[in-house]
């Protein structure tokens, strides 16, 4: 599992609040109420051993800041966010001390009247569905509701079958950290050797998907493919491409997540678990076929390579291999800074554009932070704030791949979709900004 704090935010360009209530209390309130349900965010992490950390469910509580800008929430940059958009509005974990808060939450309001949401929480306590389980019982606590869907806590559920010998093969995606493996230190962007990497949105239309889907299975003659497949593979080649890999035969990855719920069987896993339960999908080639093979050809790798993840009986192998190596752990086998690898998370069901918090309205935008320093060629697939049928990538490249994918001749199908999105959420001014703790 990822120790990573995946940050999430939810922008409102206006608000109705009709309570008395102060508003930052309110929403500190009813964080306290829910966080009775979902406890192992008001824990504390501790004794990491190679990285894995112990969940102390000792009632410590979230990590919560206010804080104030004078200028109209219309001023921030929500499709080219740099990293000061992280530092200024979305909560900071802190990852030094022996100690480690699990989630962190940031509210900031501005003088417009609008308001921004910002959370991040620790990717060992929870995947993207349980935090989402979370934040909607968070908005029904808001509305003054009762929660209506109580997460599971049965931790046993995954426990591995040390009797059973592994009989899958998961060194495509993990490998065995041995005893005297040593933790690389997280970079900083202070590291001289350090390439800056940029965040951007690009906001793909029906029309383009259609498109997209049209290019990747060969006017139809090969798949079917969900149009998330088909826009990870049209990616996964101009990424590499954009990276300025070249050798033919070096090894290509896209490395995809995977909801392992509904996978389980025997016993049964049920849909409101709380915990992490993402497995990974590793997809290989050479960065020659992938230039040279037509994009149905890529599909069919990830296509295959996720249906052999998905099966049960993988998910529950993976469960007891990793049981297996103890008092070893498991990590990812290959390296975010430098190796040939793509990865891409797909949530664009998710109902973020749903969440109601009692505010008069919605959320306008839904985003995520940065990643850490040095992690780059990422792609999420968001939810669309036009709705179904629209997609908003989300890349995290080096500055240098970055130009380079938007000049791609190829990436012109994005770009036009692109162009009359980017005027709708331009910036119109520079800010400033004043914060403080409560």
């Amino acid at each position: 599992m990822s120790s990573m704090y995946p940050q999430q935010f939810l922008a409102f360009e206006s608000i109705r609040w009709g309570l008395k209530e102060n508003i930052v209390s309110a929403f500190k309130r009813t964080l306290a109420e829910v966080l009775v349900h979902y406890y192992p965010l008001a824990a504390e992490l501790k004794d990491p051993e190679q990285g894995v950390y112990k969940i102390l469910c000792n009632g410590a509580g979230a990590d919560f800041t206010e804080a104030y800008m004078d200028t109209p929430i219309k001023d921030l940059d929500f499709i080219s966010p740099d990293r000061s958009f992280a530092r200024k509005f979305l909560p900071a974990s802190d990852l030094r001390g022996p100690i480690l808060c699990p989630l962190y939450v940031k509210i900031t309001r501005f003088s417009c009247g609008g308001l921004l949401l910002g959370m991040c929480y620790h990717h060992q306590v929870a995947d993207l569905r349980s935090f989402l389980m979370f934040v909607q019982a968070w908005t029904e606590a808001m509305r003054g509701q009762e929660v209506t869907v109580l997460p599971s806590h049965q931790r046993w559920l995954l426990e591995g079958r040390p009797y059973l010998l592994p009989f899958k093969n998961h060194e495509i995606e993990y490998r065995v950290k041995p005893k005297d493996d040593v933790r690389i230190p997280r970079l900083t962007d202070q590291d001289e050797n350090i390439k800056p990497v940029l965040s951007k949105y690009f906001h793909l239309n029906s029309g383009t998907i259609t498109e997209m889907k049209r290019m990747v299975t060969g006017e139809g003659n090969y798949g079917p493919f969900s149009a998330s497949l088909c826009v990870a593979s049209y990616f996964w080649r101009l990424i590499m491409r954009a990276n300025g890999f070249s050798r033919e035969d070096q090894v290509a990855k896209i490395v995809c997540s995977v909801d392992g719920r509904q996978r389980l069987q025997d016993p049964e896993v049920p849909a409101n678990y709380f915990g992490n339960m993402i497995g990974l999908s590793a997809s290989v080639t050479t960065i020659g076929n992938l230039e040279k093979d037509p994009l149905y050809f890529s599909a069919g790798l990830i296509h295959e390579s996720m249906q052999r993840v998905m099966a049960s009986d993988h998910f529950r192998s993976l469960i007891d291999w990793v049981e297996a190596q103890k008092p070893l752990t498991v990590g990812l086998n290959f390296d975010l800074f430098s190796d040939p690898v793509m990865i891409c998370s797909s949530w664009i069901n998710a109902p973020f554009y749903d969440l109601d918090f009692g505010l008069g309205r919605k959320p306008d935008f839904v985003g995520c932070g940065s990643m850490p320093a040095g992690v780059h060629n990422i792609l999420w697939l968001n939810p669309s704030p036009r709705g179904k049928g629209n997609i908003l990538a989300e890349v995290h490249l080096r500055a240098d791949t970055l130009f380079r994918l938007e000049n791609d001749p190829e990436f012109e199908l994005v770009s036009a979709s692109h162009c009359e999105f980017m005027s709708e959420y331009r910036p119109s001014a520079s800010s400033s900004h004043l914060q403080s703790r409560i």
